[in-house]
């Protein structure tokens, strides 16, 4: 049944995105299912920009996650602003870490924050970022 009602989110939330007058879930764990996904979506369409408002919304809505963080951080770097993906991109690794996914998502923020390092040339931070992401995940190695 629960997959059911995930599907049911998930075509809304699809559907959102070509029509503005039907509405996202009102509030609660839908809500943020159907918002992350949309900016999920708009990625892989190369919507950068909305892709971008999505993550923003999350955030707004108090949905403070590595993964949030990271992938704004990436809709700001993919755009060209490098420079504002840095804060979003520490954030991102400092962010509490419960499930294998949350592990595995803070896993792939230590490595963003590092490569926004060395693309704002800051050579020393990047790798004492991905020296620390090393000491924690040394099968990465």
């Amino acid at each position: 049944k629960e997959h059911k009602e995930d599907c049911k989110i998930l075509l809304s939330a699809r559907e959102s995105m070509r029509d503005d007058s039907v509405a996202l879930p009102e509030k609660g764990g839908d809500r943020i299912f159907a918002i992350q996904n949309r900016g999920a979506r708009y990625m892989q369409l190369g919507n950068v920009a909305a892709a971008e408002r999505e993550f923003r919304l999350l955030l707004d809505e108090g949905f403070t996650t590595t993964s949030t963080y990271v992938n704004l951080a990436s809709t700001l770097i993919y755009q060209g602003r490098v420079s504002e993906a840095l804060p979003y991109a520490k954030l991102s690794i400092l962010q509490p870490a419960y499930t294998k996914e949350d592990r595995a998502h803070l896993r792939h923020a230590y490595h963003s924050l590092g490569q926004v390092h060395l693309m704002l040339k800051d050579k020393p931070a990047a790798v004492k970022v991905l020296q620390k992401a090393l000491e924690l995940y040394p099968d990465d190695a």
